[in-house]
């Protein structure tokens, strides 16, 4: 079947590259160093509504092969994503595909993401209704505007919608012969040119240890963790937070830890600790955002968040020359919200391996 993308990069063929091409692609260069790491994010827009009743339950499997190769046994899944329960508008997904590349040719990977709606607890994929599913190669994000391609889901091919359940990093999925064992399709409609929606893959680079630009300027590269260490005091609601990170494009930012619920008398979440690395990009001033969400139905699982309220917004280099006790800008999702929030940091600390932050939310009115 055909895969639609859409930017003119997807043009492009692999065996057309040459110096040129390289020359003027710097993430590409930094990722054939290997002393940086590909960090690809996933969102999915526009999903079908799979079931009679409530909307899409979706997750995405990402699948890898060598781009030189025509075969479908080859192909690999490298990760699974979490399931984002009741969106089918807008699921930004947490999990990542992030790899480093020994050699060049390590890079020349073909990737294809399939969609799936969760009708299961069971990880084989069979069990759940198949959305559509999509295929890029390395070369075609890392020369996209902003690293980012959106592409339309089509049908998926039997090799990758036949994979059982979730293998270690690098095992091959076998192809099956039998149709019995694919997944059903979500789209009950018989035309293949059903719309089933857009997956949105975004790249970026993060340096490591020892990692030189491209014209040879070694990079100062953070190797510390940060602890983030979020309490909500009694907002009267259920409510969880996801913690996002901009992206490539200012207005952009791609979701790095989605929490669990607390119930309506407050309490704390549990803490979560996230390279600083990939948090700052090699830029001090990225910005962060803590948002906000009142529980929905399946706020309970970490793969759901609810209504937004709104988000604080901060770039690390501030959060950590702030003064304990200051308030964090308070941006609501709605100009005329009844309810104002209070962002406050509580402690913060530095020590030679890792940062701690701790901030706590309440309503202002409190």
């Amino acid at each position: 079947m055909a895969y639609a993308a859409r930017t003119t990069s997807m043009r492009a063929h692999a065996g057309q590259l040459g110096p040129t091409f390289r020359a003027r692609n710097v993430m590409l260069q930094r990722l054939e160093s290997g002393l940086w790491e590909l960090e690809l994010s996933f969102q999915c827009t526009g999903l079908p509504r799979c079931d009679l009743i409530g909307k899409s339950d979706p997750f995405v499997v990402v699948m890898t092969r060598d781009s030189t190769s025509n075969s479908d046994s080859d192909w690999r899944e490298s990760v699974r994503t979490e399931t984002i329960f009741e969106e089918q508008a807008n699921a930004r997904f947490v999990s990542k595909f992030i790899r480093s590349f020994a050699s060049p040719a390590d890079a020349k990977l073909e990737f294809e993401l399939v969609v799936y709606d969760r009708d299961a607890k069971s990880e084989t994929l069979r069990r759940h209704d198949l959305i559509g599913a999509a295929r890029f190669r390395m070369h075609q994000l890392c020369s996209a505007p902003d690293h980012t391609l959106e592409l339309d889901l089509g049908k998926s091919a039997p090799s990758t919608s036949t994979a059982t359940s979730p293998p270690r990093s690098g095992n091959k999925v076998s192809s099956m012969k039998s149709s019995s064992n694919n997944a059903t399709d979500c789209n009950h409609e018989s035309s293949s040119s059903s719309r089933r929606g857009v997956i949105i893959v975004r790249a970026v680079a993060i340096p490591l240890r020892g990692a030189r630009d491209v014209g040879g300027e070694l990079i100062e590269v953070d190797t510390r963790t940060i602890l983030f260490e979020v309490r909500v005091e009694k907002l009267g609601f259920g409510c969880s937070y996801v913690l996002s990170r901009q992206s490539n494009t200012a207005a952009v930012f791609v979701p790095m830890h989605r929490s669990e619920r607390v119930s309506s008398s407050g309490g704390a979440f549990a803490a979560v600790s996230v390279r600083v690395s990939q948090l700052l990009l090699g830029e001090m001033d990225t910005q962060l955002r803590l948002e906000l969400y009142r529980a929905g139905k399946f706020a309970a699982n970490s793969g759901a968040s609810g209504k937004i309220l709104g988000y604080a917004q901060v770039s690390l280099k501030q959060l950590l020359s702030q003064n304990v006790g200051s308030e964090l800008a308070w941006f609501p999702a709605v100009i005329d919200a009844k309810e104002e929030f209070k962002i406050e940091l509580k402690q913060r600390a530095a020590h030679e391996d890792s940062l701690v932050v701790s901030i706590v939310t309440s309503l202002a009115s409190q």
